[in-house]
């Protein structure tokens, strides 16, 4: 061999060999050619060469930026060197905002070609993770189809994907499981159709030995009976009785109140509130504790007597066994816990753990929004919740029949439980009672005169809570005119034959007393002829010191001057 250099070219290297002519040894060097290394390296390191140009000529940046669209071939780029090219090109985008708009088209096109190599990397993981679903080893199988749920083409999704993944839900080992039902759940959250037939493998599941299969069972019961509400299935399998998907999956949901697990029960009680298109017979069940079979009526002996009455047929003594009961039961069937929806409200708003409770009224208050008459039915239910022992689920109580307040009327018993809460020792309960009260309706004389006296009476023990006071009494004055109508003369202490003495017009208690009276007066213009000449000095006084909380009425020698409430 001459005392030369060889060079022996590779597809992806330059190797040199170097003979030297004084000596044996010989120096091998490697060299990467400009085809071997990454195309997208090439655009990284473009571009930061053009951020210096970037700043100075415009046109030359231009001229750069095409070379590079050119020169890119898309089935060379690395994954990771493409997102790193991707985020630079962004950032040269930011810094060109106010410059070039043809740089800036330029760009934008460099990043839609740049685009076009993730789909197809997507589309490599998807068909690699579905391989891998045949390993024996539980942990591939478990994250394949984390991977598959995440990358699979919503097209392909239609293919029998969905089936593939459901099959993974029978698996010996409980990760795999959870995670087939929970990567059923991720296409459907990414936009495929998950069909109703998926409901009884969500059913079958909920009877999981282990919480994380439970729970992610009891998420897609709760998905499909929200995606196909109306949709008709069988009540069981021996059965010719259809109901609703939603009123299926509301009592399974409903059952779930009942599981061991604290977790399982508060997302059980959290998705009951999302679950609005229920039936008003199943909604109705979950405050009542008497015992069904999965919600269906069942005949009793007198129902059952009277239809053989109706069919002519009876027993003539001849044949033994005539009168037998014809029906056959099976005691392994019959089960003598509750089941279905009934009672599950109940049973969450008398869980032993604070979360569970707060997640059931959240629930009831979503629910009665939708539908008034269980307002009225889940009415004694809130209000019992006014005695809880935990804070935060009385302020959840009250916030919750604040919101429902529109639907509902109180009655005097109800009054007399939410009453005794407004001497809670914490402020932020007394001051939602306030809020609450002004919201609500009560029915009678007795019940304005029972809320106005126990507002005063608090308002002694908390005089801090004066301004809350006010804001309740104008609320409920507004609300109730033709009974503050009557019981004017009883609150103003007015005779009919003495004139009684002056009151302080500073007094808090006077003052609600006031407030309340003249914004009745506001949808009850006649109430003024009941007031006592005092008290029209007094309001034109008031008109003037707090205009935000007692109205403008006619009344003579008052400040004309408009609330903010009317002026808004």
């Amino acid at each position: 061999m001459t005392s030369a250099s060889l060079v022996l070219k590779r597809p992806h290297s330059v190797i040199e060999v170097v003979e030297s002519a004084t000596s044996t040894h010989k120096k091998i060097r490697i060299q990467t050619t400009a085809k071997s290394s990454s195309l997208v390296g090439k655009l990284q390191q473009s571009i930061a060469l053009l951020e210096n140009v970037a700043q100075q000529n415009s046109k030359e940046l231009l001229e750069v930026l095409v070379k590079i669209a050119d020169e890119l071939v898309l089935d060379d780029c690395q994954l990771p060197d493409l997102y790193k090219a991707i985020k630079k090109l962004l950032e040269l985008f930011r810094q060109e905002r106010d410059g070039d708009t043809t740089i800036r088209v330029k760009i934008l096109r460099l990043l839609a070609d740049l685009a076009e190599l993730p789909s197809t990397h997507v589309t490599k993981i998807a068909h690699f993770a579905q391989q891998q679903l045949i390993s024996e080893s539980h942990h591939t199988q478990k994250n394949a189809l984390l991977v598959l749920s995440a990358f699979v083409a919503l097209t392909d999704a239609k293919k029998g994907v969905i089936d593939t993944v459901g099959h993974y839900a029978d698996s010996q080992d409980s990760g795999v499981r959870a995670q087939s039902l929970r990567s059923i759940l991720c296409l459907g959250e990414r936009g495929a159709i998950l069909s109703p037939n998926l409901y009884q493998r969500a059913v079958d599941t909920l009877e999981d030995d282990y919480e994380c299969v439970r729970k992610e069972a009891l998420r897609l019961v709760f998905q499909l009976g929200v995606c196909h509400p109306d949709y008709m299935i069988s009540c069981s399998n021996d059965d010719e009785e259809e109901m609703r998907l939603i009123d299926a999956a509301f009592s399974k949901v409903c059952g779930a109140l009942c599981d061991l697990s604290i977790q399982i029960r508060v997302q059980a009680a959290k998705h009951l509130g999302d679950m609005t298109q229920v039936s008003s017979e199943f909604l109705h069940q979950t405050l009542d504790k008497k015992l069904m079979s999965n919600l269906r009526r069942k005949k009793t002996a007198h129902e059952r007597g009277a239809h053989l009455v109706a069919s002519g047929e009876w027993s003539s003594g001849k044949r033994w066994g005539d009168d037998a009961p014809q029906e056959q039961l099976d005691t392994a069937t019959i089960s003598l816990i509750a089941s279905g929806a009934c009672g599950a409200l109940v049973h969450g708003l008398e869980d032993e753990f604070m979360e569970v409770r707060i997640a059931t009224v959240d629930s009831m208050c979503k629910l009665a929004l939708r539908h008034p008459d269980f307002a009225v039915t889940c009415l004694d239910f809130l209000v019992d919740m006014f005695n809880d022992e935990i804070e935060e689920v009385r302020l959840k109580a009250i916030y919750s029949l604040t919101a429902i307040a529109k639907h509902i009327v109180l009655r005097e018993d109800q009054l007399e439980i939410m009453l005794s809460s407004l001497e809670d020792f914490s402020v932020e309960v007394r001051e939602g009672l306030h809020l609450m009260l002004g919201a609500c309706r009560v029915s009678t004389q007795a019940c304005l005169l029972m809320v106005v006296q126990k507002l005063l009476d608090v308002l002694a023990k908390y005089p801090q809570d004066k301004f809350s006071a006010f804001g309740c009494m104008r609320k409920v004055g507004q609300k109730h005119a033709n009974l503050c109508m009557a019981v004017t003369s009883h609150l103003l202490q007015d005779h009919p034959f003495f004139d009684s003495a002056e009151r302080d017009v500073e007094d808090p208690a006077y003052l609600c007393i006031l407030i309340l009276l003249f914004n009745a007066a506001q949808n009850l213009p006649p109430i003024i002829s009941l007031f006592p000449y005092v008290t029209l000095k007094h309001y034109a006084y008031l008109r003037d010191a707090m205009p935000t909380l007692v109205p403008e009425l006619p009344i003579e020698g008052a400040s004309t001057k408009k609330s903010i409430d009317d002026l808004t």
